[in-house]
């Protein structure tokens, strides 16, 4: 895992959408900076970042319904968003790694169900009642901070007919 995030080399992530079996699809890297590239040793910290963040996020408690993982700089945060197939109530896990914290917001349908400052270093939990159809959730660190790792992840209970959790 840290080879594939050194090699992503972007500090924001593109969208992920819900996978049949519960799984998030690896994140592919937003468009490069004008300079194309990143050092080594800038992917180098973002794999620590990564690894970090994917440290605090720990293992799912249910279906993964959607999620993104990724770095956050100088206001740029990550960003997910997808379908939901059915209502029902999810869990929701944001973490970031370092700095004075973030902003974490969830919109349905158009309408702001959640906006919270969370702590960064400790992973922040929520219950959200939500209905099927679009959903989507940001992460923006707080204040003029460098390379930080952003996470958040939407957990359901299993299908109908299906015992046991994904992860």
């Amino acid at each position: 895992m840290l080879l594939a995030a050194a090699l992503l080399g972007g500090c924001e992530y593109a969208e992920a959408g819900p996978q049949p079996g519960g799984s998030t699809p690896a994140l592919r890297p937003a468009p490069d900076s004008a300079a194309g590239t990143i050092s080594a040793e800038e992917a180098a910290r973002q794999a620590e970042l990564i690894a970090e963040v994917e440290s605090l996020m720990g293992p799912p408690g249910g279906v993964v319904s959607l999620g993104a993982t990724g770095g956050m700089r100088g206001g740029q945060g990550i960003n997910t968003s997808g379908q939901l197939p059915d209502a029902g109530t999810y869990a929701l896990r944001a973490a970031c790694t370092d700095g004075p914290g973030a902003i974490l917001t969830v919109r349905q349908h158009g309408a702001l169900l959640l906006s919270q400052r969370i702590v960064c270093g400790t992973p922040y939990d929520a219950v959200v009642d939500l209905a099927p159809g679009q959903v989507s959730a940001g992460l923006e660190p707080l204040g003029n901070v460098g390379l930080v790792g952003g996470a958040v992840r939407f957990a359901g209970p299993p299908p109908p007919g299906e015992t046991g959790a994904a992860g």
